[in-house]
């Protein structure tokens, strides 16, 4: 006789992330992932693994969702990594690290106050540069400090949740195939131009995303059978951390090709971190994640990589430079117009000053700025 096994059914958010996204492909199969995503984000690479509810932003709504679908746990990832940032970014930042979370924590707190509920766990994620080179909390920059703020206002909502346990997973820095971010080895493995870095000294923690998958995993295994106490902080780091300028080394050995890298010519970044906190250095905070270990080393990872930038063309899409290449052809047909027509289109012209403003403005890097200090 074959048992019918329910699927534990999954409020996840940052779906279309990189980590999210994997999460979504590799475990769907696993788990019933509901995946809460902004209304203009992009889904067509996890839609065939997931469902998909937009939130527009309306709280009272959200609420209404949650009440229909009485969740067996949260996996929250949505994040928003800015390093550098202004007035409207820093808004953003807040908006995305604190109020959304806010806001799932609230809707799941009336659906358990209206009904008998299923709700077992809420997994956060962490990073380990809000332990900027110290053994207590000290934020690198603003993102850090939202994390950070967040993490707090979880240890008073839990407890509304008597029956569920709240846990945390520290992540250091992630790499993989199909990444799309705009990571140090992402440019290594398109072979850029001369990389202007620092000298290098900083210590790396580097997790395959397949390692990480598998710690996500885990940790819902052990929220489930309430294996773990509530409000823990888990990492997972590694035994083996490597110099920046060691990963390049063996980049270069792997990939069978000299980087073109100047190195000492950047100043290390404010706050750098040279070397990532460990659970150990931090014991009534933080904690090795239990039965986790890395199962992929740094040179099947980086050959992984690379394969996968054999097979598609690059390591995922490259956002900021697609957003400027758009920029470049409606500049190129705008341009074609205006100049093609006898008397000037005013229309075409004021359009085609625009976009130059806009472009000219464009900084593709600002947004789209990576964890790895380098």
């Amino acid at each position: 006789m074959k048992l019918d096994f329910k699927k534990l059914k999954i409020l996840i958010t940052g779906a279309s992330g990189f980590v999210g996204s994997n999460i979504v492909k590799k475990l769907h199969k696993k788990y019933d992932f509901f995946a809460l995503v902004r209304e203009k984000s992009k889904v067509d690479s996890i839609k065939q693994y997931c469902k998909i509810y937009r939130y527009s932003g309306d709280l009272n709504a959200l609420c209404e969702f949650v009440k229909t679908q009485d969740f067996d746990g949260v996996l929250h990832l949505a994040a928003c990594c800015i390093l550098r940032f202004g007035r409207s970014e820093s808004r953003e930042l807040i908006e995305s690290n604190i109020t959304l979370g806010v806001d799932i924590l609230e809707s799941l707190r009336e659906n358990v106050a209206t009904k008998t509920s299923n709700f077992k766990f809420f997994i956060n994620t962490l990073t380990f540069s809000m332990f900027a080179n110290s053994n207590d909390y000290r934020p690198a920059n603003l993102y850090d400090a939202t994390k950070q703020g967040f993490y707090d206002i979880t240890l008073s909502y839990c407890q509304e949740f008597p029956n569920a346990i709240f846990s945390h997973l520290l992540l250091y820095d992630t790499y993989g195939a199909n990444d799309s971010r705009n990571k140090i080895f992402n440019l290594w493995a398109k072979g850029a131009k001369c990389l202007e870095m620092s000298k290098g000294k900083q210590l790396i923690d580097l997790s395959y995303i397949d390692d990480v998958v598998n710690a996500f995993d885990i940790l819902i295994n052990l929220c489930v059978n309430k294996k773990v106490r509530n409000n823990q902080i888990f990492s997972i780091e590694n035994s083996k951390r490597y110099s920046l300028k060691e990963l390049a080394s063996i980049f270069e050995k792997v990939s069978n090709k000299k980087l073109n890298i100047k190195w000492g010519a950047k100043n290390y970044r404010k706050n750098e971190i040279f070397s990532p906190i460990k659970a150990s250095q931090n014991k009534k905070l933080l904690a090795k994640l239990p039965t986790f270990k890395h199962k992929i080393n740094i040179e099947s990872g980086f050959k992984m990589l690379l394969d996968s930038i054999k097979t598609n063309g690059g390591g995922g899409v490259n956002t900021p430079f697609i957003i400027a290449k758009i920029y470049y052809a409606l500049f190129y047909v705008i341009a074609s117009v205006a100049l093609q027509s006898k008397r000037g289109n005013i229309d075409s012209i004021k359009l085609l000053i625009f976009l130059t403003i806009k472009f000219l403005k464009f900084n593709p890097h600002k947004r789209f700025q990576h964890e790895i200090r380098f």
